[in-house]
């Protein structure tokens, strides 16, 4: 079988659920979730790579960056459940995500990929492998810093970065080992802090960019498709055994704001109401969130399939 670029990108989506679920296990579990987890991650770097060889296609392009979300979204929020970060902080990480993805559909010609936004799929990629390594054997944090560290010294001088912005990297890496004389709940919390500032840094340009062609009218419209998914991750914590649809809704979401970008769509559906009805269900007993959170599954996987079909010409063509 020919390895192809949309190949390893489907990978990427159907192998996500394995590290996720080895997290559960011990220390050897999760320290193969670290492993797997990595190899999935340089499947991003080198199904760019044969797509430049091979030719892009449409279902790639639309594929590539929804798999990165997903791939974040899914372990950021399975950090929280397991307790190693808070809430509150992996909803601000997802919440750049959702802004991003949803101005896109929003700016005439989209919004061109930055080097920046590399740097901070990699940054958070990094830290979520250092967190559960340290969650795993955290006698050995000076350890997995060190290799932390030599990554991302390698890495300021491999990608393209302007001078002032390497020096930077080189002296974080330089930084990084001195974590170690943290205790464990501290080290997660300012790696957790360091991707979300990362995160927002790299959204900067889009910001800048897409407020410029929103009304007043459609800036309402962008808060409440952003507002939705956000109150969804709130309900993580509230939703009992039906907690597992919370990552499982997101990436439909991710799916659906790829589709509707592919599709050069800008409605946004009953977004303020579904966004009402979210922070509404976070008042309810864990019973009725669960059934909630049921019915929205439902309702966003509907949506995707619709998408797709009505576009599934120019996506598999």
């Amino acid at each position: 079988m020919k390895i192809t670029a949309n190949r390893l990108t489907l990978l990427r989506i159907i192998l996500l659920p394995l590290p996720c679920l080895l997290l559960y296990g011990g220390p050897s579990a999760k320290l193969t979730a670290v492993g797997i987890g990595s190899l999935l991650g340089l499947t991003d770097y080198f199904d760019g790579l044969l797509a430049r060889r091979q030719g892009v296609t449409r279902l790639g392009a639309f594929l590539d960056p929804v798999a990165d979300k997903v791939f974040i979204a899914a372990i950021y929020l399975f950090l929280v459940k397991l307790g190693f970060l808070p809430l509150w902080l992996v909803l601000g990480l997802l919440v750049r995500e959702f802004l991003v993805a949803t101005l896109r559909t929003r700016v005439p010609g989209s919004l061109p990929v930055t080097w920046w936004a590399k740097v901070k799929t990699t940054c958070q990629m990094l830290v979520a492998a250092l967190i559960i390594a340290l969650a795993a054997y955290p006698a050995h944090a000076l350890w997995f810093y060190l290799l932390a560290a030599a990554f991302l010294g390698l890495g300021a001088f491999w990608v393209k970065l302007e001078r002032k912005y390497r020096g930077v990297l080189l002296a974080f890496s330089l930084l990084l080992p001195g974590c170690s004389l943290f205790s464990p709940p501290q080290q997660f919390l300012w790696l957790g802090l360091l991707a979300l500032l990362v995160t927002w840094f790299s959204a900067w340009p889009y910001l800048r960019q897409g407020v410029v062609y929103l009304k007043r009218k459609e800036m309402g419209e962008v808060l409440a498709a952003v507002a939705f998914p956000a109150f969804i991750v709130l309900l993580l914590g509230r939703s009992g055994s039906g907690w597992f649809l919370v990552p499982l809704i997101i990436a439909l979401e991710f799916l659906k704001e790829g589709l509707r970008l592919l599709a050069a769509r800008k409605d946004f559906g009953p977004a303020w109401l579904l966004a009402a009805l979210s922070l509404f269900a976070y008042f309810l007993p864990p019973g009725l969130v669960s059934a909630y959170l049921a019915v929205i599954f439902i309702y966003q996987a509907s949506e995707v399939l619709k998408c797709f079909w009505e576009k599934r010409s120019d996506l598999l063509g």
